[in-house]
């Protein structure tokens, strides 16, 4: 199962435009295997959330950016779940990662 499959999936669930916002942030990886999906989602949410922390984060225009990367975690823990071996330290690492780019910001 690819990416693309595993998304199309879930996506019908999600509004129009957060499904648009997930496919458009995951189009180069559409065709990897399912089995990378959560790595590819805390990353590109990662990258994401520092873009948006760097700009103007409490901005109301930025609150769909937010969710999009809200999205994407959310997704990666879904799949994640999956291989439930390996979960404890994906989610341990995904929350070292983001907490990383908070405390990195300038107040």
């Amino acid at each position: 199962m690819t990416v693309g499959d595993w998304l199309s999936s879930r996506l019908g669930f999600a509004p129009p435009a957060l499904a648009g916002q997930v496919r458009a942030a995951l189009d180069a990886d559409m065709l990897r295997g399912v089995e990378e999906l959560p790595e590819i989602c805390v990353s590109k949410g990662e990258r994401l959330l520092r873009d948006l922390l760097l700009k103007a984060p409490d901005a109301r225009e930025r609150a769909g950016e937010l969710l999009l990367v809200d999205a994407l975690v959310t997704y990666a823990f879904e799949a994640a779940i999956e291989n439930v071996q390996t979960l404890d330290d994906r989610a341990r690492l995904a929350i070292e990662r983001l907490s990383a780019v908070a405390a990195g910001m300038p107040r």
